[in-house]
């Protein structure tokens, strides 16, 4: 099974025709320690982090076998696109339908290399979670209601 990577911006896909070989989803707990004297450390658990994905492919070019017109774009033109996204601070959906994963999120790095024998750029992409705040805020103060 080859599954399908794509990044939607609104209904604009992007499809990364090389699948990664590895894909990182991390999702940590905030933590803090306390030390109690007489009693030692203690762990107490606090809400959910953001979410990062990272994972690394290439856009392949014109002549190689594993281009497609899944995604007809150059590979620095599909770098741009990615870039633009990243500078303009698109809210992203990104997808890999195969493995029923979806998140909301945003591009936080790129780091794009060229390799010059082949045309091909090798891209190394990292996501982070795009969380809606579903608190009520004072519109004036722009702080949290207390109950």
């Amino acid at each position: 099974m080859k599954p399908t990577f794509m990044l939607l911006n609104k209904k604009t896909p992007f499809i990364f025709v090389v699948p990664p070989n590895s894909l990182k989803i991390q999702s940590l707990q905030s933590n803090k320690f306390v030390d109690i004297i007489d009693f030692g450390e203690i762990n107490v658990m606090g809400k959910e982090k953001i979410t990062r994905i990272n994972f690394s492919t290439f856009f392949p070019n014109v002549k190689s076998p594993f281009y497609s017109l899944k995604n007809p774009l150059l590979p620095m033109a599909a770098v741009a696109v990615l870039q633009k996204w990243r500078k303009d601070r698109e809210v992203l959906t990104f997808m890999v339908p195969e493995l029923l994963i979806t998140y909301k999120c945003q591009i936080e790095g790129l780091d794009p290399s060229i390799e010059e024998r082949t045309g091909d750029i090798s891209i190394a992409l990292t996501l982070v979670e795009k969380r809606q705040q579903d608190k009520i805020t004072d519109s004036v103060l722009g702080l949290f209601k207390r109950g």
